[in-house]
């Protein structure tokens, strides 16, 4: 991580966690609209777009695939970033969780007094493992539903109503995602860290305390 480089502020994410993000976000908004058109009927009037209940299948599925490839492309392309990101996502301080208490006041109002938090808050902590767990679920049960012939009838079964539950939780973590990123007044400085990589000093100070500390100190030891 860099501090201050070029006036650009704090490096927050790397250009591989970046395309990686985008790109999961392009495939998921064609898998959401696709598997709404093949779900329930008030997203029919999209159809037409896709030639019908068949061409959207057929894009649903390539959007899938799509999907999967980015996953394996962008942990093939940085693991060391990708296994850091999971041993931050699951290792919980006490203000993490004292953040997660205090959700709907972040969530709702405003960011004051929040406890001082690391990289990820513990709202984003749980949000990422919700997503993570979610995405796989979805995948594995895709699979199922792609290729029921080589599954077991209950098997088959079950995956219909997994993965519909699944894309309910995944799609209301990735609204109220969306809500913070560019909606909430505290919060917008986020989504300039996803798209540019840096975030400003004071948004690092005030939002992710701890980790702003980590890189100062990180920085001061290369200076000396």
């Amino acid at each position: 991580m860099a501090v201050n480089t070029a006036g650009k502020g704090i490096e927050r994410f790397s250009k591989t966690a970046r395309y990686t993000h985008w790109a999961h976000t392009l495939t998921f908004v064609v898998l959401f609209f696709t598997g709404m058109m093949l779900y329930a009927d008030l997203f029919d009037f999209l159809l037409p777009l896709f030639g019908g209940y068949v061409g959207a299948m057929q894009v649903h599925r390539i959007a899938a695939v799509s999907f999967i490839i980015v996953s394996l492309l962008g942990l093939i392309a940085n693991p060391s970033g990708f296994f850091s990101w999971i041993r931050e996502i699951l290792t919980w301080s006490k203000e993490d969780f004292a953040f997660v208490g205090r959700f709907t006041q972040a969530f709702f109002s405003s960011y004051d007094d929040i406890p001082r938090q690391g990289k990820f808050n513990g709202g984003e902590k749980l949000n990422s493992l919700f997503i993570l767990m979610g995405s796989a679920l979805l995948v594995l049960t895709g699979i199922v539903m792609w290729l029921p012939q080589s599954f077991s009838v209950q098997v088959v079964r079950a995956a219909y109503p997994v993965h519909d539950i699944s894309m309910i939780v995944v799609s209301a973590e990735v609204i109220g995602h969306i809500f913070l990123a560019i909606f909430h007044p505290d919060n917008r400085e986020a989504l300039s860290g996803m798209l540019y990589g840096h975030v400003s000093e004071e948004y690092a100070k005030s939002h992710h305390a701890k980790w702003y500390e980590e890189q100062q100190n990180k920085a001061l030891g290369k200076e000396n």
